[in-house]
């Protein structure tokens, strides 16, 4: 989580960037590549798995 913080931190000093970053994050979850889900959607049983990631310029 603190990775994902950092990166919006970062993107938020420049909001064009930013812009773009959100259109492509977007267009993954409607295309079904990624989903998002709540903090409470999981039970101890249920294994969630985060793919860790790195703006690219």
């Amino acid at each position: 989580m603190k990775r994902t913080m950092n990166t919006v931190q970062r993107l938020r000093r420049e909001p064009e960037i930013l812009h773009k970053y959100d259109a492509i994050i977007k267009e993954q979850e409607k295309r079904g590549l990624i989903e998002m889900i709540s903090a409470d959607s999981t039970s101890p049983s249920t294994a969630v798995h985060y793919i860790p990631h790195h703006l690219v310029r």
